[in-house]
């Protein structure tokens, strides 16, 4: 698995480097391959789909006018960096979310009672998580469920990596303290 990342890696820093170049159809394939994660994040944790729209728009429209990777991360965490950059600087800023369906990507048992009980809890756990501020819901949707590293969030959010481990921390106990008193989840450990 880590070796098909590195390769991927690689893949996508020769077709940033074609990009600088002036190569189209590597700025395409770069366009087909991010885009739906990055597009994924934003409507996932915007109020507005247009905007995640726009900005995913404006993200890759960035990337072919000034394609400036430096490979400090991957291309991928560095999409998302200029993805966050553009929403930072926009003039609106909607309340993020997150909505149950992003915990689709978590399996459980194929029974349809454990099917039941599991969205019975992700549909829970998405309304508990609609509660947390911007920044927890940001750390917690791209630690959980675009898996990237504590280094990676850092740097797309342009914060250091003990404010990401802070606020993981933070969003974890703000979360397993309303679920608790919510009676969704057992805080002795049973």
């Amino acid at each position: 698995m880590i070796l098909k990342a590195a390769s991927v890696d690689l893949e996508d820093a020769q077709r940033m480097a074609a990009i600088a170049g002036g190569d189209r159809g590597a700025f395409e394939v770069l366009y087909e391959r991010h885009s739906r994660a990055l597009l994924l994040f934003l409507s996932r944790t915007l109020d507005d789909e247009g905007l995640a729209e726009e900005i995913v728009q404006d993200t890759f429209v960035a990337i072919w006018k000034k394609p400036t990777f430096n490979a400090q991360s991957s291309v991928r965490t560095w999409i998302f960096a200029i993805a966050n950059r553009r929403y930072r600087d926009g003039s609106r800023r909607p309340q993020l979310k997150i909505v149950a369906e992003s915990l689709d990507r978590v399996s459980f048992d194929n029974g349809p009672e454990a099917r039941a009980i599991a969205s019975a809890a992700a549909t829970e756990l998405a309304r508990e998580i609609s509660y947390l501020s911007r920044v927890h819901k940001e750390v917690l949707y791209l630690a959980f469920i675009e898996q990237l590293s504590h280094s990676e969030i850092g740097h797309a959010l342009g914060i250091p990596v003990g404010t990401v481990k802070s606020r993981l921390d933070g969003a974890k106990r703000i979360l397993h303290e309303r679920l608790s008193q919510r009676g969704g989840i057992r805080s002795d450990g049973e």
